[in-house]
């Protein structure tokens, strides 16, 4: 085996370093040896070093400018450094020089996903599988586009091709689940979605008891564990009622800034932080499978709202504090998430769009943001009147104690929409297009929160008519109170 087919085989087996040796004493004895560049460049790519990975594809493409395999690993490594012109440019010429290479046409469909070109990804996805239609992550990725325009029988049929396809594809089961919740089959979508437990939500942690069957013992001690956002935990204490109401001593462990709200839940004995110490229990069981272990439909929602309680000693501050704002109708404004998210950048509206409701006379707009207002959300928060209480929201706590204090919540999906719901307080959620599976589609109430009014997206990415129909309601909630 030569120094090539040797870069290769380590390349193939993972072994970075190896291969980048073998590659280098090729290209010792050849500078222009193209596949050795290539597979530099590959070795650079996958130790996230991307423009010296341009560099040596690129070197390589210049020297063998016909070689579709080459032009389609260019067009990967734009893709993966958000150069998006390049990587369609690349990936449309390696289509050129043969069109029926299948993983430049995923590629391609990878470009049109990142841009948030559905129905083009969904296209190019489409002419892959034409190709090689028994690559279970085309058909993952075609049930992606699908699901963003929602049109959720193709994405639930190409999602359980790529599980049948590969039974273990953890993603495209966790995503099949997903898709299945937001259609309202619920039966089938919480049983998939116990498939999450196989991904890194959360800091790996490791428990010494068995999980919970259902099975009450009331000598025992349950622990309930949060396991992705603080939304999700809010969302899913509404159980935690039941539980102990069986008998059972139920202790929780979540997010630190949670402890208070989380300890305010029916039947709650004891909260604990992820890095705290436990106490002996008998069994445990992560808080998004209880969905599962009640057999919860559509029919059958515990909606038993309010079931978190602010502080009473913060809520009265937070009320002296609101009094000098005077007689007005206090609403409550959160315009985007945690950044970190990769939903974030669909679900969150710039504040500037918000402008559009300044000047509704009686109305007190308060932000529910803990961070600083950057300088282009000073200069909107001045013109909408925002009042900026962020210095003043040192934790979960006192979010809650202000938004009992509140007579509406306007929130994009956030945990602070799942708070306001969870307190049973009235609030708007301006929704994406492609929503969350708990909101459904078609419809402008939730059945988890009754006090939940939702607004969403016709388009994707179309805020505007959103907040026009905010003020449209807005001005009819105004006008009825005049009267």
């Amino acid at each position: 085996m030569n120094y090539l087919d040797q870069g290769n085989a380590a390349f193939n087996a993972g072994d970075m370093a190896l291969a980048e040796q073998h590659f280098n004493r090729v290209l010792a004895d050849d500078a222009d040896q193209t596949d050795a560049l290539h597979g530099l460049g590959a070795v650079a790519w996958m130790r996230g070093d991307l423009p010296h990975a341009v560099e040596l594809v690129e070197r390589a493409v210049s020297l063998a400018p016909q070689s579709a395999s080459y032009r389609n690993t260019l067009g990967e490594i734009y893709r993966m450094a958000a150069e998006w012109a390049k990587a369609e440019e690349s990936l449309a010429h390696a289509l050129q020089i043969d069109p029926a290479l299948a993983s430049a046409r995923h590629n391609l469909g990878m470009v049109y996903l990142s841009r948030r070109l559905f129905s083009r990804a969904a296209l190019e996805f489409s002419h892959a599988l034409q190709q090689n239609p028994d690559a279970p992550m085309t058909w993952y990725n075609l049930g992606i586009a699908f699901k963003e325009m929602n049109q959720l029988d193709e994405a639930i049929a190409a999602y359980r091709r790529a599980v049948e396809l590969n039974p273990v594809f953890v993603e495209a089961r966790v995503n099949l689940a997903l898709a299945l919740l937001l259609d309202g089959q619920w039966t089938e979508g919480f049983q998939e979605y116990e498939w999450r437990l196989e991904q890194n939500f959360t800091p790996a942690r490791h428990f010494d008891r068995p999980r919970w069957d259902g099975l009450v013992d009331p000598e025992g001690t349950l622990l309930v564990y949060a396991e992705q956002g603080l939304g999700d935990a809010l969302h899913f204490a509404r159980y935690i009622p039941f539980v102990a109401r069986e008998g059972m001593k139920v202790i929780v462990q979540c997010h630190p800034n949670l402890g208070g709200l989380m300890g305010s839940v029916e039947g709650v004995s004891a909260v604990y932080g992820f890095d705290q110490e436990l106490p002996d229990y008998s069994a445990r069981l992560p808080l998004m499978s209880l969905p599962l272990l009640f057999q919860t439909r559509l029919d059958r929602v515990p909606a038993n709202v309010p079931y978190v309680f602010a502080p009473d000693d913060k809520v009265a501050a937070w009320g002296e504090r609101l009094a000098a704002v005077g007689d007005t109708i206090r609403i409550g404004l959160r315009w985007k998430g945690n950044p970190q998210q990769m939903v974030d950048a669909a679900r969150s509206c710039p504040l500037v769009m918000f402008e559009a409701l300044a000047g509704i006379p009686r109305v007190t707009w308060v932000s529910l943001h803990n961070e600083p207002l950057d300088a282009e959300e000073r200069a909107s928060a001045q013109r909408l009147g925002l009042l900026d209480v962020s210095a003043e929201l040192r934790d979960f706590d006192d979010t809650a104690a202000l938004v009992a204090n509140l007579d509406l919540v306007v929130s994009v999906d956030t945990a602070v929409l799942h708070l306001a719901g969870a307190m049973g307080r009235p609030a708007w959620a301006l929704l994406p297009f492609s929503p969350d599976w708990r909101w459904l589609l078609d419809r402008e109430d939730s059945p988890w929160y009754p006090t939940l009014r939702l607004f969403r997206q016709q388009q994707p990415d179309d805020w505007e008519p959103v907040l026009e129909r905010v003020a449209a309601h807005l001005g009819e909630v105004m006008r009825s109170i005049e009267m």
